[in-house]
């Protein structure tokens, strides 16, 4: 599902809430992180951040293993 500016809504591994298959990270992810009432500002550091998660949870889906909840700091 595609919000403003094109941003593709993601759930909480950072994967599309339309495709499990496909993850988002960077500018172009749109997360409401639990507790919070606005998504992730298109920030360097969240990119950066996004990314370190998004490396897991496909690690994690390919070989098997616990996906990790994105919580940006």
């Amino acid at each position: 599902a595609s919000v403003g500016r094109g941003r593709i809504k993601t759930d909480q591994f950072l994967r599309s809430v339309d495709r499990e298959d496909v993850y988002i990270a960077g500018d172009n992810m749109f997360y409401i992180p639990e507790g919070e009432e606005t998504p992730v500002p298109q920030m360097v550091e969240n990119c950066e951040h996004s990314a370190s998660t998004v490396a897991h949870n496909l690690a994690a889906a390919i070989n098997g293993g616990s996906m990790e909840v994105y919580k940006p700091s």
